[in-house]
C-alpha cells in the first residue's frame, strides 16, 4: 500500500507505510528496535543534521539490508553505500522541498520501490563497493 498522490509524506504518510528519518531511527537504540520499525516503510530519509556522520551512515546501511531505499544528502561515504537511482537518491540539495519530493515519490511509485528494493536483495549491488570484483 502506498501513499495516495499529492499527499506530503508526513506524519499520516509515516504511519501508513511512508517514511523515517535517521533521527528517529539512531534515537530506537538497539539495531532489533530499527529493524522493527524498517519493517512496515518505504523511504528512509538522511539529512544529517545535527547527528553524528557514522551513526547515519550505520542507519543508511541498516536500512538497505532490510530493503528500504533511502534518500540522503550527499557526504562523504554516501555515494559508497547508495547507488543514486538504483538504491535510492543521493542529493546535492538540503533544501527541503527537495528531499521532501524524492521521499513522497518512493512513498507513491510502487515500480520504482520494487525496483530499488530488489536492487537492495542479498548479492546485488547497493553501491560501489559491493560491484563484482573483475
Amino acid at each position: 500500500m502506498s501513499a495516495p498522490r499529492g499527499v506530503d509524506p508526513t506524519d499520516e504518510a509515516r504511519r501508513r507505510r511512508g517514511w523515517l528519518d535517521t533521527a528517529e531511527l539512531i534515537a530506537a537504540g538497539s539495531d532489533i528496535r530499527r529493524r522493527t520499525l524498517l519493517h512496515d516503510v518505504r523511504a528512509v530519509l538522511a539529512t544529517f543534521d545535527g547527528a553524528d556522520a557514522d551513526a547515519v551512515l550505520g542507519v543508511v546501511k541498516l536500512a538497505q539490508e532490510e530493503g528500504v531505499p533511502v534518500v540522503v544528502v550527499d557526504r562523504p561515504g554516501v555515494r559508497e553505500i547508495v547507488a543514486h537511482g538504483e538504491t535510492g537518491y543521493v542529493s546535492g540539495s538540503r533544501d527541503e522541498n527537495h528531499l521532501r519530493a524524492a521521499v513522497a515519490k518512493l512513498c507513491r511509485d510502487d515500480v520504482l520501490w520494487e525496483r530499488m528494493r530488489g536492487a537492495l536483495r542479498p548479492g546485488s549491488r547497493r553501491g560501489p563497493e559491493h560491484s563484482p570484483k573483475a
